[in-house]
């Protein structure tokens, strides 16, 4: 690697069409491909973090993207904070222009209101392929070559039914009307967390609107302090296992997203500190007032990205296209140098 950026670094800096023969070069973007599955924010945003000036104490890390409908001359993506959602448009060239209730949010940006296309226009989001091709304005990269798909023996099975789970729902809102005795995903994966709670020094819960992931545990040893990002999603099926890839999209983009909380411990003490402050992040065990000086030991942290999914099991082949692309997310958070892991918990 080292080798590499030597010979590379100073071609990079000097023309922007030097090709490095990796997923990491943009090409010209012809069309939006169909599958384009996720989006999230950039870099730039993340370490700003513009405030809503229509929301005092919230940051545009708090609104929630997502895909909305691809068209090949057009995306279009849903906008979700609190109860408003809005939808944006974004051309060939990159352009964002609001469609519907885009002008309910305002980002303030130095001693303007921005509107969130407007927003976006100066901040633009990144996209994601099903083999992690990655979209920047008007370019994409040529994505990863030669993907050994996931191997099913690498999925946790998780016995959902010792926990009485109906792996259908993944929550209950508050206004939801409960009929059954059955637990949510999230509330199931609550009581296995604790039965494991020894493996843990904190778990939070943190679900919600611009959450970090909807579990968060950490635990330290003596050479580094592990952050373990558990993100959920329910199954479309209470029966049919490995068969839909559209169940496994939405929680493998969200671990892509979260990488960005775990770059170091001031930025997962602050968001984590941040969430629990708008009643979000839920300290489930360990001493909120004790993490700063826990975090500060000196010990690097370490990620690991759960994709928690009922849907998938090891006890039956997966399809090349779901194979793929855990494989392609795996080898994406591994190339973050922040990740350790990647694991797959199923049924």
């Amino acid at each position: 690697m080292v080798d590499w950026f030597s010979k590379n670094s100073k071609k990079l800096s000097l023309d922007k069409d030097f090709l490095t023969e990796t997923s990491y070069d943009y090409l010209p973007l012809p069309e939006y491909p169909e599958s384009i599955f996720m989006c999230k924010l950039n870099q730039k945003t993340y370490e700003r973090n513009h405030t809503l000036s229509s929301y005092p104490g919230y940051n545009i890390t708090d609104i929630s993207f997502s895909i909305f409908k691809v068209h090949t001359e057009q995306l279009e993506i849903l906008a979700e904070f609190e109860n408003l959602k809005s939808v944006i448009s974004i051309d060939l060239e990159g352009s964002y222009s609001s469609l519907r209730d885009s002008d309910n949010i305002k980002v303030k940006v130095a001693h303007q209101n921005l509107s969130l296309a407007d927003y976006l226009n100066e901040f633009p989001l990144i996209f994601y392929t099903s083999n992690l091709k990655m979209i920047s304005q008007e370019q994409i990269t040529q994505g990863y070559k030669d993907i050994t798909p996931y191997d099913k023996k690498h999925i946790i099975p998780i016995d959902w039914e010792s926990y009485k789970t109906n792996i259908r729902k993944e929550f209950y809102s508050k206004k939801d009307k409960r009929n059954t005795n059955l637990l949510s995903i999230h509330e199931a994966l609550e009581l296995y967390l604790k039965d494991y709670s020894t493996n843990y020094d904190y778990i939070f819960y943190d679900h919600g609107t611009g959450e970090m992931a909807d579990y968060i545990t950490l635990k330290k040893n003596e050479k580094l302090i592990e952050v373990q990002l558990v993100h959920v999603k329910s199954a479309s099926s209470l029966t049919s296992k490995n068969n839909n890839a559209g169940d496994i999209y939405e929680v493998v983009g969200q671990c892509i997203k979260s990488i960005n909380w775990i770059k170091n411990s001031y930025v997962l003490e602050k968001k984590i500190k941040d969430r629990n402050k708008k009643n979000y992040a839920e300290v489930i065990k360990g001493d909120l007032n004790n993490l700063n000086q826990y975090l500060n030991d000196n010990i690097p942290i370490r990620g690991k990205l759960v994709a928690c999914q009922p849907s998938l099991t090891n006890s039956k082949e997966l399809p090349q296209k779901i194979g793929e692309i855990l494989s392609a997310v795996e080898t994406k958070v591994k190339d973050s140098l922040v990740v350790n892991a990647f694991e797959v918990w199923g049924s």
